[in-house]
């Protein structure tokens, strides 16, 4: 089955969020905000946020846990080897530094862990620079979304909802292969919901066009306010226990 394992958001100002917590405060030179990330800009730019999704939080969907797969039973040992990185750009170790320390508030118990901020990436997330020698790596393209390199915050000529879905795949494919602190599989085996400013069906990574009416109950949709918010699935096999399933048998 698929289960949730990530919420990504992308803004249009630092610092900014769709979650009542508190973000790294933008530099001096961010308090500007982004270009664009409006429905007619094809200039886009944007701040993205990445948490992991907790058992606790996938409980919640009211699903019975004792007869489903967690977020847990997901992770898996990133590759020995990552993708190269340019010496001069910021060290990646002091990014994942200052995300360990950025402790969240309020939605500690369903979002513990912040895996990535472009705000404390902001040398990186600006330039691309740390994937100047990771050109030819795989998978270089995204589908029909475009390519995966530079991951940065920049993307010409494409629609704001799907620049923005794949943004959040940049920025956890950074955090995986950069960072170290997404435990997830970032691929194109995943699969991507919009949360905000709607809730849509499930996508592949790289699905051109995304979900649209008709052929779509639950269609994306545009966000007046340039922000968005998406999950992040992956496929995971698990087993059940007796235990759970004696609890299930009694209704718990």
């Amino acid at each position: 089955m698929y289960v949730p394992v990530a919420f990504v958001e992308t803004v249009r100002a630092p610092g900014d969020s769709l979650l009542a917590v508190t973000l790294p405060a933008p530099g001096p030179s961010d308090r500007g905000g982004t270009v664009s990330s409006s429905q007619s800009g094809l200039d886009n730019t944007a701040e993205v946020h990445a948490w992991l999704v907790s058992d606790a939080a996938w409980q919640l969907s009211g699903r019975p846990p004792c007869l489903v797969c967690r977020p847990s039973d997901a992770r898996s040992t990133p590759a020995s080897s990552r993708a190269p990185a340019d010496p001069l750009c910021d060290p990646a170790s002091s990014v994942a530094a200052a995300l360990a320390t950025a402790l969240q508030s309020g939605f500690g118990w369903l979002l513990p862990t912040l895996a990535y901020a472009s705000e404390l990436d902001a040398i990186n997330w600006r330039t691309g620079c740390r994937d100047r020698l990771a050109f030819g790596a795989a998978p270089t393209f995204l589908g029909r979304w475009g390519p995966l390199y530079p991951r940065q915050m920049r993307d010409l000529g494409t629609a704001p909802v799907v620049y923005s879905a794949k943004t959040a795949f940049r920025a956890i494919s950074i955090a995986r292969d950069q960072l170290a602190t997404f435990p997830f599989a970032v691929d194109l085996a995943g699969r991507m919901q919009q949360a905000y400013p709607a809730e849509s069906t499930c996508f592949d990574v790289g699905e051109q066009p995304l979900p649209q009416p008709p052929t779509a109950a639950r269609p994306v949709h545009s966000s007046g306010d340039g922000r968005y918010g998406w999950f992040y699935w992956r496929p995971v096999s698990c087993c059940v226990g007796f235990q759970s399933l004696a609890q299930c048998a009694r209704g718990g």
